[in-house]
């Protein structure tokens, strides 16, 4: 069975997925710190997108090594 990617190019593009969400989610947390304080870390809880994000890079990157193990 013939797949769109490969598992070198799923690997990668799984590592561009989750630090495309780490740097959303850096975004999205750093302007409130300097006005706010520590206590704007719950903001990633409440911010939907970039923790979503680094998971599914997460879970791309984990099917892409099961993949390169079976061949």
């Amino acid at each position: 069975m013939t797949s769109v990617f490969s598992s070198y190019n799923e690997v990668r593009l799984a590592g561009i997925v989750a630090g495309a969400g780490l740097a959303l989610a850096a975004q999205a947390v750093a302007g409130p710190i300097a006005t706010n304080g520590p206590e704007s870390l719950r903001l990633l809880m409440i911010t939907n997108g970039p923790i979503e994000l680094v998971g599914l890079g997460a879970i791309l990157w984990l099917h892409a090594r099961w993949r390169r193990s079976l061949s």
